[in-house]
């Protein structure tokens, strides 16, 4: 998965936009593997919906119940809402400069996710 973050940031000069929502998706892959492989595909599905439903809070219980600390559940809402004003504002919204910003900050988050127990 970080991979893909990584292949994100390699694309913000040439379509920031674009990075920022495949940064996005990467994130969200992340987490919903993490909410499956800690609570089942049930939960895991669950998470999705809620954060489909456009409003990212909702799916911050589902990252509090696996573990993630509360202080990342704002970075969390944050990046959500970013990532949805990017997609609305269109092309010219997002520089290069923002758009790495952004994925920086999801690699900062991933890791945080990824080793969160298998409880």
């Amino acid at each position: 998965m970080i991979t893909n973050l990584w292949e994100s940031r390699e694309m913000v000069d040439s379509s920031p936009l674009r990075a920022v929502t495949e940064a996005w998706a990467a994130l969200c892959r992340i987490c919903f593997i993490a909410i499956e492989r800690t609570r089942g595909v049930e939960a895991a599905s669950e998470w999705a919906v809620h954060l489909n439903m456009g409003d990212p809070t909702l799916a911050i219980p589902q990252l509090h119940m696996i573990g993630l600390r509360p202080e990342y559940h704002l970075v969390f809402v944050r990046l959500a809402l970013l990532e949805k004003q990017a997609r609305r504002d269109g092309l010219d919204a997002v520089t290069p400069l923002a758009a790495r910003d952004f994925i920086d900050t999801c690699l900062a988050l991933t890791p945080e996710i990824i080793t969160l127990p298998i409880r």
